[in-house]
């Protein structure tokens, strides 16, 4: 058997709630792709549920965690980092992609609906700038575009041309790809926009907007979009993949009435990925 394509995947754990690696996990392995999990944390469950949560933050033992691969002589297609809790966990990663040299997709999750996430300061977002300059592609929502752009949030509806020239100002500050996500092209669409600074050239894929937001969601996109991207589909053919999923899944999950604090229902279309 040829040998399956590896990705690291740099995330938290949580114990219940679909996120992280509680969706790059099985995702990547439906998809034929090997997940090697970098745990930055474990938590009983994730952040949203109203009765709190048990979190344990798991940065002193990364240096470890990464000597031991060192030894083994890994090699991965890629290496995608999610949810990070610190500064210091921006710059494991930064220590991890120049030790294990791969293509580098980051997903720089900081906040949504114009709103940062309480834990994340100053401090931290110039350093997510640093570590986004570094990567191959990048995945951010519209609120993360803004704040690495250092542009006022203007709300999640932008026309194609508005998009494009965002996506552009980020590939300014490093990146080789920028995958745009969940805007809001009118009342009944949604569309990702990616932009390949080498070709200049940018692609879009809409789709109807279902009228709930589910927790996970971006995982769940930059997640199907990596493995589409190791198993050699060009960057078009994985914004469809990965977009079309994404639909599926959020569909399914408001046509089910399944909580969206819990997150978006994925077990049920693992098979058709």
């Amino acid at each position: 058997m040829a040998k399956l394509p590896q990705v690291a995947a740099i995330h938290d754990l949580s114990g219940f709630g679909r996120c992280s690696l509680n969706i790059a996990l099985p995702v990547l392995s439906a998809m034929g792709v090997r997940c090697c999990p970098v745990p930055t944390a474990i938590l009983s469950n994730h952040t949203e549920f109203s009765v709190g949560y048990f979190f344990h933050d798991l940065t002193a033992i990364l240096d470890d965690y990464l000597a031991y691969w060192q030894k083994l002589n890994l090699q991965f297609n890629a290496i995608y980092s999610g949810f990070l809790g610190s500064e210091q966990q921006i710059e494991f990663v930064l220590k991890f992609a120049n030790t294990f040299s791969s293509t580098l997709i980051v997903d720089p999750v900081m906040g949504d609906l114009g709103q940062i996430y309480t834990t994340f300061g100053p401090d931290f977002c110039n350093k997510m700038r640093k570590l986004i300059a570094q990567a191959d592609i990048i995945t951010p929502n519209l609120t993360e575009a803004y704040v690495l752009t250092e542009h006022q949030y203007n709300g999640e509806s932008l026309n194609e041309s508005e998009a494009l020239s965002l996506a552009k100002n980020l590939a300014e500050i490093g990146p080789k790809k920028v995958v745009l996500t969940g805007i809001h092209r009118d009342d009944e669409h949604i569309l990702n926009l990616a932009f390949d600074k080498s070709q200049n050239s940018h692609y879009i894929e809409a789709v109807t907007r279902v009228p709930q937001q589910y927790n996970g969601t971006g995982d769940a996109f930059t997640t199907v979009l990596t493995g589409a991207l190791v198993l050699g589909q060009s960057l078009p053919a994985a914004l469809k993949k990965a977009t079309e999923f994404l639909y599926k899944a959020t569909k399914f999950s408001y046509d089910n009435h399944v909580d969206p604090i819990d997150g978006v229902a994925l077990e049920p279309l693992l098979k058709e990925i």
